[in-house]
């Protein structure tokens, strides 16, 4: 029997249809569901608001909010779309308003495209890239939106010729522009029209007209003067009214006539890339993964360093590169995506575990512009903004939050949005409700900790920002509450936290009026840890209601429990240790420090430049100072480059009482690292920079025997590395104890000795994230069948380990001194032919117990099985990979007797994909009972995960 919510669902999906068939584009109500099931209206407006948070349904509108299924969504944004575009009345005007950089150029192209009787001719100058074709097209648009050529016909031509296609041949080229006479030439049979009778009454784009000879520039000077011209091999004049619009990238005082030149009234100057601001470059890279979003009809969610690294890329091939790049790098993801989700194509898993959307990482870029993120351009290009450190995601319906680099960014907070995002991802990764709830409340906790240091900023702007974007109404209940908190709770509380307080009031009052639901997956932890605070709440949560106008759910009271215990005696850093860079140059330390702040989305790293030009004694002054000020009780670390520098921690001791410690170097992943130790431990000063230390040493000793390697010899060093610092990596399977212990063995045979590394095979089921977290920093790469997604540690599939170019790439990784975002490096490329033979060769390590032959036969009717009877579409070798390993793994299990026992989402995931459970085990049972193998229930379920 179907449950209440279930019926909802499909009357939603049922009518949706209807409608969309009949024309109607509306969708379904808490009301209209209700009227049609028979139920209380309230309750089909929980269900419905659950299935939306199940990613099941989406919704649109105020009140009366209106449902759709989550598959419709182009169809519903469709309407929406027409509406936005009307609201831009011509392609000039609406770059006008989002390129200031261009503002005055295209005010002039405005301008020649309006003269009367049919515009000025136009000569518009630039680098290649730069969007002069797109100029010219926008003025012939905005020519024909406005009508201003005095024609007859409604139809504006617009006639485009690139000069360079004949340049070798000017003969060719003039018979193109002008046509020619029967018999003006060999092989002249009739009379041919040109392109400049074609662009009568219209326009003719003339491109790289630098390549037009000079008699090619002297015909067109009876064309440009009196509207006349000839045919070649003809003595008729014929007249047109024609606006003559060239581009060329060459310096035009060398390479086209005076005389031309001077017949051209109006020149346009297009910048190049480099020259235009970073937030029109931004607008740019927004509008091309749009338009990539909607070629594929999927939304594309962008890390913030691929953004960082796209608004900061200024190659020579201006704008049309940089289109290009994105433009690859979508379809890079593209191709992992359809790898991921073969399946999906069958609609073999529930559609709260497809993966709806493009992941784009910094692996997805060409290498020459991920490589930017080491060099000083990029350092010095720094933008305060969350989208750079959070990302974005780009929907294929225009409907796009505003992407901003104001300071207003510095202020928001979305608990909401955060929880929906993290949500979808971790269900993506097919994990159950309870593992989902669990490893949300842990990531709530984290950032919302992260976001209120984020906005320790000027109280006098704080006040500013309030007043120009939040309600009075929400400041004086926020203020109101933190007031009597102080009083009750003994505590007191910044203005920065007041401002953070504010803005979730706001949302909170605006997700309500929409009809949207509050959930708090980290509700009952809060309940406890924050006991205080919650009791609290709930003691004046009538009063406030009633001021507010809105009942308040707990799920919202424990929201603001969070914001109540960050008072200030927590937010006070009065115990940690301060951390300073020190480097000669004028603004070497700065980049470093604003790199590392930017990077790990703190304000904690501080700097002191010493240009060449200024004393010692001054920089030590202002050091002293600096250290007076960053000092919060445990001392202060400093990393300094060379010279005095080094020698100066007794001075800085003496001179300001305070306790210092110095490392006597400075470069971007040392001091990276020594943020990531100073954040993540309560250690006394000496011990954090005896433990920084040691890796430093270690990094550097590391990378000088890798440069030495090659000389045969290397110098002997008594110091060896302990087990407790050494770098990790992790190996993932379902299990932990199948395909996950057999990549640790290869790899530990496979990875050279003077690589220090630990690696540790772990299932997918474990709370990974923690475990991560828990090893502070020293996991550098993850290894197996799933990805599961873990920030800031790299992820690589499980067939790498079969090649040695994949291994190769392992190594190289694994010596890279670079930064990265989660991400998925790009996996060795074979074929599943190539890969079968890789796994043949060493399926002993797989079924030790068992003849290969036999578990090898069996593995690959089980791949064809799935291939031909399930998943009904080739599949990428990682996936061939993935399930052959498995399978290999789960055959040696049974045969001694250690099947896996049913794991607690078992039941859960066979009654989701009851259909595709049948499936896979009648297709296991009719390749292994013959073997007399008898496949248990547990471990089908793992199957359903990676299936």
């Amino acid at each position: 029997m179907m449950r209440r919510v279930e019926k909802i669902e499909e009357y939603v999906k049922d009518e949706c249809s209807r409608r969309f068939n009949s024309g109607i584009s509306s969708g379904i109500t808490a009301s209209e569901a209700a009227e049609a099931l028979g139920i209380n209206r309230n309750d089909a407006s929980t269900d419905l608001n659950k299935l939306f948070s199940a990613g099941k349904l989406i919704k649109k509108g105020k009140k009366p909010v209106e449902f759709f299924p989550s598959e419709n969504k182009a169809d519903i944004c469709d309407t929406g779309l027409k509406v936005h575009e009307s609201k831009i009345n011509n392609a000039l005007d609406y770059i006008i308003d989002n390129s200031p950089s261009l503002r005055s150029a295209f005010q002039l192209a405005k301008a020649a495209a309006s003269y009367p009787p049919h515009g000025l001719n136009t000569l518009i100058t630039g680098e290649t890239g730069v969007g002069k074709n797109f100029l010219a097209e926008a003025m012939w648009q905005y020519i024909s939106d406005k009508k201003t050529f005095q024609n007859k016909s409604d139809n504006i031509p617009f006639i485009t010729f690139c000069c360079a296609e004949y340049a070798d041949n000017p003969q060719l080229l003039l018979s193109q522009l002008f046509g020619y006479a029967k018999g003006a030439f060999t092989g002249a049979l009739s009379d041919k029209e040109g392109l400049v009778e074609k662009a009568d009454h219209g326009i003719l784009f003339l491109d790289e007209v630098h390549r037009l000879p000079s008699a090619g520039q002297e015909l067109l000077f009876t064309l440009i003067d009196k509207g006349t011209f000839r045919r070649i091999g003809d003595t008729v004049d014929r007249h047109v009214d024609v606006m003559i619009i060239c581009a060329t990238t060459e310096d035009i005082s060398t390479s086209l006539l005076k005389t031309f030149i001077r017949r051209i009234p109006v020149h346009i100057y297009v910048p190049k890339l480099s020259e235009r601001s970073p937030k029109e470059r931004l607008q740019l890279v927004n509008s091309f993964i749009v338009q990539e979003a909607k070629r594929i009809n999927l939304p594309i969610w962008v890390s913030g360093n691929v953004l960082k690294l796209l608004v900061n890329y200024t190659g020579k091939g201006n704008i049309g590169e940089l289109r290009n790049i994105i433009n690859l790098s979508c379809a890079k993801s593209y191709l992992s995506f359809l790898s991921n989700n073969d399946n999906n194509i069958t609609g073999t898993e529930s559609s709260n575990q497809r993966l709806r959307h493009l992941q784009l990482n910094i692996y997805d870029l060409p290498q020459k512009v991920y490589q930017q993120i080491n060099s000083a351009h990029y350092m010095e290009n720094r933008f305060d903004s969350k989208i750079f450190s959070e990302g974005f995601m780009f929907y294929p319906d225009n409907f796009n939050k505003s992407l901003s680099l104001s300071d207003e960014d510095k202020y928001s907070i979305n608990l909401y949005y955060f929880i929906e995002k993290k949500i979808q991802a971790y269900r993506n990764l097919h994990l159950n409700n309870n593992e989902v709830e669990l490893r949300v409340a842990q990531d709530l906790d984290s950032y919302h900790n992260n976001i209120i240091q984020r906005m320790m900023v000027s109280e006098d702007y704080g006040s500013k920002l309030i007043d120009s974007i939040i309600s009075p109404i929400y400041s004086e209940v926020a203020d109101e509450i933190l007031e009597i908190a102080s009083k009750r709770l003994e505590r007191i509380y910044s203005k920065s936290l007041s401002i953070a307080f504010t803005l979730h009031i706001q949302q909170f009052l605006e997700r309500i009026k929409t009809g949207e639901i509050i959930y708090n997956p980290n509700l009952e932890n809060i309940r406890k840890v924050h006991e205080r605070e919650f009791k609290f709440l709930k003691e004046i949560e009538n009063p406030i209601s009633q001021k507010l106008g809105v009942s308040i759910p707990d799920d919202e009271l424990g929201f603001w429990a969070m914001f109540l215990s960050h008072h200030d005696s927590s937010l006070d850093s009065s115990m940690e240790i301060g951390l300073i860079v020190v480097s000669h140059g004028t603004s070497t330390a700065s980049s470093i420090a604003n790199f590392v702040n930017e990077v790990m989305s703190i304000n904690y790293v501080y700097a002191v430049d010493a240009p060449l030009q200024k004393s010692f004694s001054d920089v030590f002054n202002d050091l002293c100072k600096l250290v007076l000020k960053v000092n919060k009780g445990k001392g202060v670390l400093l990393l300094v480059d060379m010279g005095s520098f080094v020698n100066m921690e007794d001075d800085l001791i003496n001179a300001t009482g305070i306790p210092c410690k110095i490392i006597p170097l400075v470069s971007p992943i040392l001091v990276l690292e020594a943020a990531k130790i100073v954040l993540s431990t309560e250690d006394s000063l000496y011990t954090v920079y005896k433990r920084i230390y040691r890796s430093y040493y270690e990094y550097f000793v590391n990378q000088f025997k890798q440069s030495v390697n090659k000389a045969g010899s290397l110098p002997s060093t008594n110091s060896k590395k302990s087990a407790d610092m050494k770098n990790v990596i992790l190996t993932v399977c379902t299990t932990g104890y199948g395909s996950a212990s057999v990549l640790k063995q290869l790899l530990a045979e496979k990875l050279p000795q003077n690589i220090s590394i630990e690696i540790i095979a772990l299932a997918i089921d474990q709370d990974i994230n923690t475990y991560v977290q828990n090893l502070h920093g020293r996991v550098k790469l993850i290894v197996g069948g799933i990805n599961p997604q873990i920030p800031g540690v790299p992820f690589i599939g499980a067939e790498s380990v079969f090649t040695q170019e994949g291994l190769n790439k392992i190594k190289s990784f694994l010596n890279m001194n670079c930064f990265t975002t989660t991400t998925e490096i790009s996996d060795t490329v074979m074929t599943n032919d190539e890969a079968f033979n890789l796994i043949k060769q060493r399926c002993s390590y797989f079924t030790p117990s068992i003849d290969s032959t036999v578990a090898m036969n069996a593995c690959m009717a089980f791949c064809d099985g799935v291939k031909k009877k399930i998943v009904s579409k080739p599949y990428t070798s990682n996936y061939f990979v993935n399930i052959s390993l498995h399978f290999l793994c789960m055959l040696e299990r049974i045969h001694t007797n250690q099947a896996d026992p049913m794991p607690e989402w078992g039941n859960s995931i066979i009654n989701l994909n009851h259909s595709l459970y049948i499936e896979i085990k009648k297709l296991l049972n009719q390749i292994c009972e013959p073997l007399g193998y008898h496949v248990p229930k547990s471990e089908i379920c793992y199957y359903l995960r990676l299936l």
